[in-house]
């Protein structure tokens, strides 16, 4: 899918996740085969848009108490306003990149130049929460599930048709998210990252599909300012990785999985170096699939029942698009 940027400017503040699924062959190991087709392992890059209150502030310590299985990946950049916006979609232009944007609903009102700019490319839209100043595991069963309908209910409005995924704000689940998310429809999530491939997730209201959102190696703000990783070193972070997962690749299908925030890498030194990166993985687009994370999930559920890992509950009734159950009246 062909990235175009746009004709007018304006603020961008966004989160951008992009998302690469990187070619296979064939089963090895015990590990499935999903690429698309034969030869083929997934690459997909994906975006994200936040919005948070100055005036709100979170405790950013506590984590969710359940987990849950689930696999796959991406990359992902936060918008902010200013010329690295600009930037950065040229540079996504550039290497024909299409992307999947995890919105916070607020984000429609407080810059709706810039879902305006997204839809117009054709992008994926991702549910992520009304605003990044409140968290889910703050919330009670009964304030989640609002929570989650008022933001189902608005994208719909806005793009007549609701979300297919799902990332928390701050990756913050509660123990009843996975099921909430179910019951409202969405056919995957991001929040949990423990492999490299799609995975399906037990529920109690049946399956979801989870991709990961790679929140520490991958990832430019941990990276950069955690761990004091160079700007040179983290490019080469990149490449190493996405050329170790491609050899890999010919023994079993891998997802390449990378954070990116537009307000670190947007600065000019550093899409210089994110620019190598990307330059060097579009020089294997013939080994690579550069699509959305829905399109990624869609394609794992289309899957036949024991293709996917956790097998008992593969191939079980759950759309490609949606999963399959939705309370009546939610």
């Amino acid at each position: 899918m062909a990235v175009n940027r746009g004709s007018e400017e304006g603020p961008w503040p966004s989160l951008i996740q992009r998302w690469i699924v990187i070619r296979s062959c064939q089963s090895h190991s015990g590990r499935p085969t999903i690429g698309p087709v034969a030869g083929d392992l997934p690459f997909i890059l994906q975006s994200i848009s936040k919005h948070s209150s100055s005036a709100e502030t979170l405790d950013r310590t506590s984590r969710p108490c359940r987990l849950r299985r689930f696999i796959a990946a991406m990359l992902t950049a936060t918008l902010v306003i200013g010329l690295v916006i600009w930037r950065l979609i040229d540079l996504f232009k550039e290497f024909d990149i299409p992307l999947s944007v995890l919105a916070n609903t607020a984000v429609y009102d407080a810059y709706p130049e810039l879902m305006a700019a997204f839809r117009r490319r054709g992008d994926e839209f991702v549910g992520h929460g009304r605003t990044n100043s409140e968290r889910q595991i703050d919330m009670t069963e009964a304030e989640e599930r609002d929570m989650l309908r008022e933001v189902r209910l608005r994208f719909e409005k806005e793009e007549g048709a609701a979300p297919q995924g799902w990332l928390g704000p701050f990756i913050s689940q509660s123990t009843k998210t996975p099921e909430l998310l179910v019951e409202q429809g969405f056919g995957y999530m991001l929040d949990w990252f423990y492999d490299e491939q799609p995975q399906l997730f037990r529920t109690d209201l049946g399956p979801i599909l989870s991709v990961p959102y790679p929140s520490m190696e991958l990832n430019d703000l941990p990276a950069v300012f955690n761990r004091r990783v160079s700007d040179a070193e983290f490019a080469d972070l990149l490449v190493d990785a996405f050329d170790q997962q491609l050899q890999d690749s010919e023994k079993y299908p891998l997802v390449f999985s990378a954070a990116l925030h537009t307000f670190v890498m947007g600065q000019p030194h550093r899409t210089r170096k994110l620019r190598r990166a990307l330059a060097h993985i579009a020089s294997h687009r013939d080994k690579v699939w550069i699509t959305t994370a829905g399109k990624i999930a869609a394609h794992a559920l289309s899957l036949p029942k024991g293709t996917l890992l956790s097998p008992e509950i593969a191939g079980t009734d759950i759309s490609p698009e949606h999963s399959s159950y939705r309370a009546s009246g939610v």
